[in-house]
């Protein structure tokens, strides 16, 4: 049977010399915005330290996200174990490599259930501080805030900007290709997806883990953040933006 099949363009040196040079600057600037993410970590640590001491952290419904994140990664795995059998070598055992994976993943797992949990309950703790005109996450889910007629015009106006933003990528590479001499690979995503055991559990998975990760770091922790020590709304909003976006 077939387990793989890759196919190689044999590209000019020049033209790899000039597609790195171009790419370079792209490379300094993810370096310099990933030490932004650095801090933007550490910052959490040390103001939930700080909101530990003064006993404002609600726990538990952190704990809850955190915890959700864990069970799902792993889940994950387990759909993709199709396309993870394509890659073994009999070189090792197959208990040796499922074993070395598995606890790769369920590490991997906590960690980021770790960390969903550290923003969740650092940026919630921070938001009630500073008494900003939106309630709290806790609260809102407490209170019964999360109702149709308030989540309803959120949804509509979400997924209206995103068929915007789609249109307008559809535009500029027309544009850019067709007028400005712009050279841009085919690269389809997630081309796997139907090697999976159940390929609907494979995007939501995906949009879930990264839905939590992004917008309990950049919004829930940074806009809080950096309101607090940037004191106007509109900068915390455009430097958590600007690190979300590099």
């Amino acid at each position: 049977a077939l387990g793989n099949f890759d196919a190689y363009l044999n590209t000019p040196e020049q033209f790899e010399r000039d597609l790195i040079k171009e790419s370079t600057p792209g490379m300094i600037l993810s370096f310099v915005f990933g030490l932004g993410l650095i801090f933007i970590f550490l910052a959490s640590i040390f103001i939930l330290i700080i909101q530990y001491k003064h006993s404002r952290v609600k726990w538990r419904v952190a704990f809850a996200f955190g915890a959700f994140l864990i069970p799902l990664s792993i889940l994950s795995f387990f759909n993709s174990l199709p396309i993870f059998w394509r890659d073994y070598e009999d070189t090792l055992s197959k208990s040796v490599y499922f074993g070395m994976a598995l606890a790769s993943v369920v590490g991997a797992s906590i960690f980021g259930g770790l960390t969903i949990f550290l923003f969740c309950a650092a940026g919630e703790s921070l938001s009630r501080d500073l008494k900003l005109p939106r309630m709290p996450l806790v609260e809102s889910i407490r209170r019964k805030y999360a109702t149709i007629q308030r989540v309803l015009p959120t949804y509509v106006v979400g997924y209206s900007l995103g068929f915007i933003h789609l249109g307008y990528l559809i535009v500029f590479y027309h544009v850019a290709t067709k007028f400005l001499k712009v050279w841009m690979p085919i690269d389809p995503s997630y081309t796997n997806m139907l090697g999976t055991s159940m390929p609907f559990l494979f995007p939501l998975t995906i949009a879930v883990s990264a839905a939590l990760s992004e917008e309990f770091m950049f919004r829930l922790f940074s806009i809080v953040f950096f309101k607090k020590y940037l004191k106007k709304i509109w900068i915390a909003v455009f430097i958590s933006s600007v690190l979300w976006a590099f």
